[in-house]
């Protein structure tokens, strides 16, 4: 489980009202030993998605959320092929530039999304390119195949959070004594990903940051800190500030621990972000900054646009952009999606004497850095507590609830998503079985299973198979004796019979 992850889950079991939480998985169960929050809380009940059309038929579900993606699509296919009632699905966009989040969205779009389905989209930035993203696939495909797609669900926008009781202002003396830091100058910082591929161009910022120190008479350093990425970027970033000779004043943290994240946001100054990346869209080390009382230099780009409020919770820098990305997008399909973010971000100039200049207004005003690192601690507080923005997600799906509670559903059943395995690749094996066929007691032993298949094999029924061939019989004899005994469908009694073939529990005897 990632960091954004378990913040969201902390957050839900703690502000969340409901009584019970489902997290459906695939594959082998959550143990402890992988993180222990999603068992840490009674309401919490762990559930392989193989079950989803009984739990569904047994529990009258608020909304299914997608945690991590906004693809809903194979959880709206699912709901409407199995569920006798319906529910809202939504779903949490994060990088949403790639071109292989096109189909993506095309499969949202054939999948039977619902007016009371939504796309959440972090900022209305976000949610621009979600529709235009939508209208691009419903231009070309009526254009190109005279076929009208629709999208019927729902793009609604509610931002990323944080524990604002966490992100906060600190002893800045104890903490740069603890990090290292030079405890008598002003630090700017920058926080996160070291990716020059899809986070952001670092070398204007160390050329605006010669400009502040060729004209600025503080004693200033640079910051920045974050994870490593397999480019190794932040090597390129040590050469580069030592080539235009501003080494000196550039401190280089990678691989922070995560207990010590806070520290360096509430140990620095300032805080600076020249995103020039398609895939931001939010921006949450920005609002880590403002919650810890950091003013914010960043640049005017995507998401960032609606956190930062210009000059009152820190100053934007102007980008600059222009339609160049035929090269780019017509080898999009093709291409490694890294290296064609990287190569449209090298053309979204920011600004460099801007961001110079308002750093060195910054550094050099001790006062405006406290106002405006006041303000955006109280923006934080109000629009980005994780309390703030679970009672939105609360709120939305009570409407979606309500709006779904409404609408008549009966299973489809069926679903071009649904693929047929049996009649597809029935011509694989050397005969597919027949219910005529003889079967007979192997050798007895215990059963050993695969953890993975929990919740699809089950030691009861694979037991009560046993029983009812303990005398030679037909697959369906045992089928029907089977169904009798647990009640269980032709699907699951296949499921057993040629798993306790397969591990020579049961053998063949003649073909039919």
């Amino acid at each position: 489980m990632t960091i954004f992850l378990r913040r969201f889950v902390d957050a839900l079991l703690r502000f969340g009202d409901f009584d019970e939480f489902h997290f459906f998985y695939s594959g082998a169960a959550p143990r402890l030993d992988q993180g222990g929050l999603l068992f840490s809380d009674p309401r919490i009940s762990l559930i392989p998605v193989s079950q989803f059309e009984s739990q569904t038929s047994r529990h009258t579900y608020h909304a299914f959320h997608n945690l991590w993606s906004p693809d809903i699509g194979p959880w709206t296919d699912l709901r409407n092929r199995l569920s006798a009632v319906s529910f809202p699905v939504t779903g949490l966009t994060h990088t949403i530039s790639y071109q292989s989040f096109l189909p993506r969205v095309l499969g949202t779009m054939l999948l039977g999304i619902r007016p009371w389905d939504s796309i959440l989209c972090t900022t209305e930035s976000a949610r621009v390119v979600m529709r235009r993203w939508i209208e691009h696939l419903q231009a070309s495909f009526l254009e190109e195949r005279q076929i009208q797609l629709t999208f019927d669900g729902r793009l609604d926008v509610i931002p990323l959070g944080l524990d604002t009781d966490v992100f906060r202002p600190g002893n800045k003396a104890e903490l740069r004594s603890r990090l290292n830091l030079p405890a008598d100058e002003v630090l700017a910082l920058y926080f996160g990903r070291f990716s020059h591929y899809d986070k952001m161009d670092l070398f204007p910022l160390l050329l605006a940051f010669k400009m502040v120190l060729d004209g600025c008479g503080q004693k200033t350093s640079l910051v920045l800190a974050g994870s490593e990425s397999f480019h190794k970027y932040s090597e390129r970033v040590r050469q580069f500030a030592a080539q235009i000779g501003i080494a000196d004043r550039v401190i280089l943290r990678t691989d922070i621990p995560e207990a010590d994240v806070t520290a360096y946001y509430a140990a620095a100054d300032l805080f600076v972000s020249p995103s020039d990346n398609l895939q931001e869209t939010f921006g949450q080390s920005i609002v880590e900054a403002m919650s810890s009382g950091l003013p914010v230099i960043c640049s005017d780009w995507d998401g960032y646009k609606e956190l930062v409020v210009q000059e009152d919770t820190g100053y934007r820098v102007p980008s600059y952009w222009m339609e160049c990305d035929s090269r780019v997008a017509d080898y999009s399909g093709v291409s490694d999606w890294l290296a064609n973010h990287f190569l449209n971000a090298q053309s979204v100039a920011i600004d460099v004497p801007a961001m110079a200049a308002a750093m060195t207004r910054l550094i050099g005003d001790e006062g405006l850095r406290r106002t405006w690192g006041a303000n955006g601690r109280r923006r934080a507080q109000a629009l980005f507590d994780w309390r703030r923005v679970i009672e939105q997600h609360i709120d939305l799906w009570q409407t979606l609830h309500q709006q779904a509670a409404s609408a008549q559903q009966s299973p489809m059943g069926k679903s071009w998503f649904r693929p047929d395995y049996g009649k597809t690749f029935q011509h694989y094996p050397t005969q597919m079985l027949s219910l005529a066929a003889k079967v007979y007691l192997g050798p007895s032993r215990e059963f050993s299973l695969y953890p993975e298949v929990e919740g699809f094999l089950a030691k009861d029924v694979l037991h009560c198979v046993m029983r009812c061939a303990a005398d030679t019989a037909t697959v369906g004899e045992l089928e029907a004796s089977t169904a009798s005994a647990l009640g269980v469908t032709p699907d699951v009694f296949r499921n057993h019979l040629l798993w306790l073939i397969k591990y020579d529990h049961l053998r063949l005897g003649s073909l039919a």
